[in-house]
């Protein structure tokens, strides 16, 4: 169990620009008096804090081959201060920062034999603010999760055979 708390002096972020727009490359006028611009800099300080469990546990004491199996756990809520203002006034998280993550792993090594499942999920992320159609808005990542696997198996002390999947559900980020 762990408790923690990081003062940032300054982070990445998105800033969003309405720019002048310029005539068509044909020459005539644009069909918008502005674009949009989204840019990467860099945001005032902000800090996080939280809390984070972890758990790991060999099962060893099971007989035979089942004394290779493993597991780790692990939690983390975090909260944050971004920097950025709602458009309530309110303060925003920090961009690209869960509240919620959680991993668990469910592994085996045994003799030449190495396997690992794993789930790692992470709740919704304020990604930045952005313009829409005109109008201010605030973009979020949906919470994901994905599950990744591998198997391996040592042929001698030079040589492993290895194979691997990732985001095994075909998660995509929305």
């Amino acid at each position: 169990v762990g408790a923690f708390y990081v003062d940032v002096e300054s982070s990445i972020g998105k800033e969003n620009l309405q720019i002048p727009s310029v005539p068509n490359s044909d020459g005539s006028a644009p069909t918008r008096d502005t674009i949009n611009l989204e840019t990467v800099v860099n945001k005032p300080g902000s800090s996080l804090q939280g809390l984070e469990f972890g758990f790991q546990q060999a099962f060893d004491f099971l007989p035979g081959a089942w004394a290779g199996l493993g597991t780790t756990l692990n939690y983390t809520w975090t909260d944050s201060d971004g920097g950025d203002i709602d458009f309530n006034g309110k303060s925003m998280p920090m961009s690209d920062n869960s509240e919620n993550q959680v991993n668990a792993v469910l592994w085996y090594e045994w003799d030449q034999w190495q396997a690992r499942v794993a789930y790692n999920y992470r709740s919704e992320r304020f990604i930045g603010q952005s313009w829409n159609n005109g109008a201010p808005a605030a973009w979020w990542q949906a919470p994901t999760s994905y599950v990744d696997a591998s198997v391996s198996y040592d042929l001698n002390d030079n040589v492993t055979l290895y194979v691997q999947g990732t985001n095994l559900t075909k998660e995509y980020e929305e």
